[in-house]
């Protein structure tokens, strides 16, 4: 694993696990950004506050141990249901 230490540093935020769930569904910081109504430099925070406390030196290690250990359903459910919502206000594609 990819991660120094086991143990939180301390627990993600439930903001933090919304942005790391959308990251992991290949979503950029700038589309996060928009899905989540915040600004780009707050999802990079973010992320890099994941990383920081999970003790992880790449997101995608982050997100895997997130997953194990402190991502519940309902973070999941949340995340989804903004990206549905997003997805539906945007223009369609021609």
């Amino acid at each position: 694993m990819d991660h120094d230490d086991h143990s939180l540093t301390e627990p993600l935020s439930h903001r933090e696990k919304v942005v790391l769930i959308v990251y992991s569904r290949g979503y950029l910081p700038d589309d996060i950004a928009e899905i989540l109504h915040i600004s780009n430099a707050t999802v990079r925070n973010h992320l890099a506050n994941c990383r920081s406390k999970l003790g992880a030196r790449h997101i995608t290690a982050a997100y895997a141990y997130a997953l194990e250990t402190s991502i519940a359903p309902h973070d999941i459910a949340d995340a989804l249901a903004l990206i549905r919502e997003w997805l539906r206000n945007q223009p369609p594609s021609d």
